[in-house]
């Protein structure tokens, strides 16, 4: 019995007896069945479990260590329950665990200690959409994510070290909380992390801290225009932070004599600075100056879908575009099926920059449609579409409309991680080999035309 799916609705019990029973089973979905509560051991019986699934069962509360048994288990998905806390031995048991997704329940505090010690393999953690207020880690820890969503909370700040401590840490997403300063301390406990989001948080842009949110973004690039703005002062609310200058002679006393004395060395020095930052940041300056230019010339984000030019935009690299014209369109387009796509060489705006031809395809198409191959993977310009096409959607609630189809092996080393991240968080269709059979290409435009008519 490889695997067990529940239907939603149904009543799924464990108890009483059926923990004295082993399964061999690999997968347990019990999405949508009403599991309120889960005791000490009561999965034993599935010491087999890789993936467990139990989302939407109203579960509230977690007793002793319920998972204790489970060290084969690799995938744990608790979203949109109940669950207010986690006590150190809930998670007891979890040795092989690598993704653990507990968001949209009703936790207010995160405590490092408690949920990371035991899971000594983790890679990925989700604790989205909950309440969180408190972020803690009061001891080194045993373990540390390489991914880690804390978006859409309630955290105001944290003392730490908080995120230092997790030293494999990669990816963190601090976006949509109540952060208002981005003080020294936490400053610091953020430096070493590669991609870091504080996006849409509200600002205090008369803090003397503002010039380290500065520092911040230069940093970590933003990929939306209005992702950082401030929301105090009153007279300053809504400007983007980076307009707001930092008033260093408010905050800190002033050397009048290095003012004096040597303010022709400043003036080189603030311009080498000035320089060299453009040039290191001149993706973010491309990426302003495409939604501007958006912006003025009235592009605006699609809601209804019969308000969208295309059904799809096709983003392919060069070396594939014989298929993408031979195969791929003239199958899509053509009756029964009579999609609308979008595609470069043919439906771009002659004299018009390239980049804000795609931007107006991205938000021109219900979804986007990425053919993926080893070129499309080292390209910059097929890179840059992935990510203007993962942020217009997410911004615009189409976050389904991203759409992978695999045309070629492409191995994990090949891929950024944001586009790592995207295919192993959702599913993408592989085109089968020339020599397959015509039931598996059925199959394979069959699974295309649902995708494309969601």
């Amino acid at each position: 019995m490889p695997d067990t799916n529940v239907p939603p609705g149904v009543l799924f019990n464990l108890w009483p007896g059926s923990r004295n029973r082993t399964s061999s089973a690999v997968q347990l979905v019990t999405n949508g069945s009403n599991v309120t509560r889960l005791r000490d051991r009561d999965l034993c019986g599935f010491p087999n479990l890789i993936e467990l699934y139990m989302d939407r069962c109203q579960l509230k509360i977690l007793r002793g260590s319920p998972f204790i048994c489970l060290e084969k288990l690799q995938v744990l998905s608790l979203r949109e329950n109940e669950i207010p806390a986690l006590n150190e031995a809930t998670l007891e048991g979890l040795t092989g665990l690598l993704r653990l997704n507990l968001t949209r329940n009703r936790l207010t505090v995160f405590d490092g200690t408690t949920i990371l010690n035991p899971l000594v393999s983790l890679r990925i953690l989700d604790v989205s959409f909950n309440s969180i207020q408190q972020l803690r880690v009061e001891k080194p820890l045993n373990s540390s994510p390489q991914v880690f969503f804390a978006n859409h909370n309630g955290i105001t700040n944290w003392t730490p070290p908080i995120f230092s401590r997790m030293t494999e840490l990669k990816m963190l997403d601090l976006g949509h909380n109540e952060i208002e300063v981005l003080d020294n301390e936490m400053f610091g406990d953020l430096n070493g992390i590669q991609n870091v989001t504080l996006n849409f948080n509200p600002w205090d842009c008369s803090s003397c801290y503002l010039n380290n949110l500065h520092n911040f973004l230069d940093n970590h690039q933003v990929h939306c225009v209005g992702c950082a703005v401030c929301k105090v002062p009153e007279e300053q609310q809504g400007n983007p932070v980076r307009n707001i200058a930092w008033r260093e002679e408010e905050c800190v006393a002033v050397d009048f004599y290095r003012v004096y004395a040597v303010p022709g060395m400043l003036c080189i020095m603030s311009a080498a600075v000035l320089v060299y930052g453009a040039y290191k940041c001149r993706w973010y300056f491309i990426y302003v100056s495409l939604y501007l230019k958006v912006g003025i010339r009235g592009y605006r984000r699609r809601v209804n879908v019969e308000n969208y030019e295309w059904d799809a935009f096709v983003s392919y690299h060069a070396s594939d575009s014989d298929w993408v014209h031979n195969v791929l369109l003239p199958k899509l387009e053509s009756p029964p099926l009579n999609f609308r796509l979008c595609v470069a060489e043919r439906d771009f705006t002659p004299g018009i920059p390239i980049t804000e031809n795609i931007c107006r395809a991205i938000t021109q198409s219900r979804v986007c449609l990425f053919v993926l191959s080893p070129a499309f993977c080292r390209s910059r310009w097929c890179m840059f579409e992935v990510r203007l096409a993962q942020h217009e959607l997410s911004d615009s609630e189409r976050s389904d409309g991203l759409i992978f189809v695999k045309k070629e092996q492409v191995h994990e080393s090949e891929m950024s991680k944001t586009l790592l991240f995207l295919t192993k968080s959702r599913t993408y269709i592989e085109v089968p080999p020339s020599n397959a059979t015509e039931r598996r290409n059925n199959f394979f435009w069959l699974q295309l035309q649902r995708i494309l008519q969601r």
